[in-house]
């Protein structure tokens, strides 16, 4: 959210101040220029009348809440309104406020429908009188009921936790006394023999339900009772709560509620008894295909909601099942992604769960520079019972509103607006992903909020594999040759031209000599890549060079460093959504790392190359040692502390400095291992990877190129080394400020102040002191 300020700084008075330092936010909102001037009026009288025109009503049984238009009437940008922010954090502050806030948690839960216990605590019991009843009373009832009911014959019948065996079962004769049976559930009984349950239950030629749950013969049985069961009995529809592949209309009328112990339905059934259907939960019912004569909008031409999770849906390809789910006119979505939490759960932990559901973004910046660190807020009751549509009435903004005209004053609010012509009694809907379209995964993303099939991900990353496995990769040089060594003709020193004030105060040989000239340089070492737009920019030429298991993840940026805007977390929704703030690499989070006396810990390693065809790098032997503050734990809180998951402390923390020799020589001791083992595995990973990066980028190569590089590994329990990142021209004040002991090589003390000496005269003049060859 970019911001101009006013010149004077007074407050704003007037519509033309307030349309000056509000231009450029007034247009990024998107606001129609017709409601500019109510939108100050509202702003600077603070008027909140959202509540004149808008009603907050539950549903999904009081998980969610919608928001309703009570006016008569609402035009297309007819009407702009306030929305307050009830909740404004940064991700890492998220915790510490809900603990410590007054009324924070408690309203933030009630907002997001998580402030109930989801238990059955309040549920009226059954109460018993003079035990269970027997088989045959079960029987006799269930005649009876039929009789009192109907027209005298039993379709319905459940004989559930009756103590019943195999003896009984083939007693009862079932088949003889209810010949025209649909749905039989035997469920918490003690049949045991697969022979006699497939023997009896194929004589019910009608049976479109059989229920054997939790009885001892399911344990032990493979799908050969299952087999021979829907042999015998060809109408089954459900077996074990399970379509089968001859699901069809009574299976969907049963999950629908159509068909059920009152309403058992008949051998026949009626024209279009789905009709009416509006909402239909398939959720893990074992279904392999959708495509289905029963399962179309001719049969449920009402059908609003649907949830189809947990089912494999293989036999379907990602567009025909997109196809025909499109063909569902009135389908509004999947299966929404609603709070889910455990009885007793502490409020504060239900909020940070269900906050990805509710949570906007947006970053400041002014003329100088753009907050590095992302801003998170819940808008009010009003604004977050707004729920998802891709065909929206509504539409939303983050506004900022300076009433001083400067960003110290600055106020954050929500804009809302009619995008479309509404009427009393329609729900209020925006778009999540307003303006996002499938080229930028817009499908994907909605998973953020809603329940989208396992079998769009399983086959789009099966496309993305394929995709990879048909590129040939180039083979790498096996002959290595060595890079020339950088001179001047006249064999003056080399002119070196830096922004990097480490280089500057610690290049001391006497071959280099620093300049403030890039065009006049025969070395240019900067900490941004040099390209063509660079160069033309300062004057370069190329011609002045030829004479020379818990479910963690970790979401960082591509492009920034020091872990800014770097979250942990196993929430999918916030997976999916932190990108909002940028461009992220998601990579699986390390959960049991090996450890320093109880703490986190990687290593940071300095990579030189010299070439990448042929391949020539070289690794630096002094290495460092980067602590957490805090003893390392997975208890979820924990994840909102920096100093217990993060090792990066020499930017405003407490920097807990350790020599690397004093590390190895702990580190041996604590967990009795060679570091010399651990050294030979590092410098493989690393040799793979550069190996990796020049087959895939073979147009890296430039032979008047030299590069140096910062590699983070860290180990696993086993001692195994992970790459964590590579980072282009590293922060190198630790490496300029100790005099470290190298621990490969000779072991002799390698002076920080010579740092970039040694760095350089293995790049430039191809020196190999104080480094190895990969």
């Amino acid at each position: 959210m970019s911001v101009a300020t006013a010149s004077n700084g007074s407050r704003i008075a007037t519509y033309e101040d307030f349309v000056k330092v509000h231009g450029l936010l007034l247009a990024a909102s998107g606001l129609p220029r017709s409601l500019h001037f109510k939108l100050f009026q509202k702003l600077t009288s603070e008027t909140f009348d959202g509540g004149a025109h808008f009603e907050i009503e539950p549903c999904e049984d009081g998980r969610q809440r919608r928001l309703l238009l009570t006016s008569e009437t609402m035009a297309k940008d007819s009407n702009v309104f306030l929305i307050d922010h009830a909740w404004t954090f940064r991700a890492s502050d998220a915790y510490k406020q809900l603990q410590e806030v007054p009324g924070l948690a408690q309203r933030m839960a009630a907002l997001m429908c998580v402030e109930g216990d989801d238990d059955d605590g309040g549920l009226e019991q059954a109460v018993e009188c003079g035990g269970k009843m027997t088989v045959e009373e079960a029987l006799e009832s269930e005649i009876r009921n039929a009789k009192e009911s109907g027209d005298g014959f039993v379709r319905w019948l459940e004989l559930e936790e009756l103590g019943l065996d195999d003896t009984t079962l083939l007693s009862l004769d079932l088949s003889t006394k209810f010949p025209d049976l649909l749905a039989l559930s035997l469920c918490g009984n003690k049949l045991d023999n697969r022979e006699k349950i497939v023997e009896e239950v194929t004589k019910f030629k009608n049976l479109k339900g059989l229920w054997l749950n939790n009885n001892p013969v399911i344990a032990k049985s493979d799908c050969g009772m299952e087999d021979a069961i829907l042999r015998g009995c060809l109408k089954l529809e459900i077996y074990n709560s399970r379509f089968t592949r001859n699901f069809g209309v009574w299976a969907l009328g049963f999950c629908a509620d159509v068909y059920g112990k009152d309403n058992p339905g008949s051998g026949h059934l009626g024209d279009l008894p789905l009709q009416s259907v509006t909402s239909l939960d398939l959720s893990n019912r074992g279904i392999h295909s959708l495509i289905n004569k029963a399962f179309s909008p001719f049969e449920m031409p009402n059908l609003s909601y649907l949830n189809i999770r947990g089912n494999p849906i293989e036999e379907n390809s990602v567009s025909d099942l997109f196809g025909l789910l499109k063909a569902f006119y009135c389908l509004q979505s999947l299966e929404p992604r609603l709070p889910e939490w455990t009885a007793g759960e502490p409020l504060v932990d239900r909020v940070l769960n269900a906050m990805w559901l509710y949570l906007m973004t947006y970053r400041l910046a002014d003329e100088e520079k753009l907050d590095e660190t992302p801003v998170w807020y819940v808008m009010d009751e009003l604004g977050s019972a707004l729920r998802h549509s891709d065909e929206p009435n509504f539409r939303v903004a983050p506004f900022l509103f300076m009433p001083e005209g400067n960003l110290a004053s600055a106020v954050s609010f929500s804009i809302l607006w009619p995008f479309q012509n509404v009427k009393k009694g329609d729900e209020c809907t925006r778009d999540y992903l307003f303006g996002i379209g499938e080229d930028k995964q817009r499908s994907a993303r909605l998973t953020a909020w809603f329940h989208t099939p396992q079998l769009y991900f399983i086959q789009e990353y099966e496309k993305h594999f394929n995709n990879l496995q048909s590129k040939s990769l180039p083979s790498l040089p096996v002959n290595s040759s060595a890079p020339s060594v950088v001179r001047r003709i006249d064999g003056s020193a080399l002119r070196v031209y830096t922004d990097i004030p480490q280089v500057e105060e610690f290049l001391t040989r006497p071959e280099f000599v620093i300049t403030n000239e890039p065009k006049d340089a025969d070395i240019i070492w900067t900490s941004m890549q040099i390209d063509e737009e660079m160069k033309k920019a300062v004057g370069i030429t190329d011609q002045q060079y030829r004479d020379g298991r818990n479910n963690l993840w970790i979401l960082k940026p591509w492009n920034m460093a020091r872990t800014i805007d770097t979250t942990v977390t196993d929430n999918l929704s916030a997976i999916i959504r932190l990108m909002e703030t940028g461009p992220k690499i998601c990579q699986k989070y390390i959960e049991h790392p090996a450890l320093f006396l109880g703490k986190k810990f990687d290593l940071r390693y300095i990579v030189l190359v010299r070439s990448i065809n042929p391949l020539e790098i070289f690794l630096s032997d002094i290495f460092w040692v980067r602590l957490a503050n805090n003893l390392y734990t997975l208890e979820k809180h924990s994840l909102f502390e920096y100093e217990t998951h993060f090792t990066v402390m020499n930017y405003g923390r407490r920097l807990n400095h350790m020599n690397t020799p004093e590390f190895v020589m702990e580190f041996e001791k604590e967990h009795r291992v060679k570091w010399l083992d651990i050294h030979q595995r590092v410098k493989s990973m690393i040799r793979s990877v550069f190996e990796s990066a020049a087959s895939v980028h073979p147009e890296m190569h430039d032979p008047k190129s030299r590069a140096m590089y910062g590699v983070d590994v860290m180990l696993d329990a086993s001692f195994q080394p992970k790459l964590l990142e590579v980072t282009y021209c590293p922060d190198c004040g630790r490496a300029c400020k100790y005099d470290t002991e190298a621990i490969i090589g000779g072991g002799e003390t390698v002076r920080g102040r010579d740092f970039f000496n040694l760095v350089f005269g293995c790049l430039f003049l191809n020196e190999t002191v104080h480094v190895s060859q990969l």
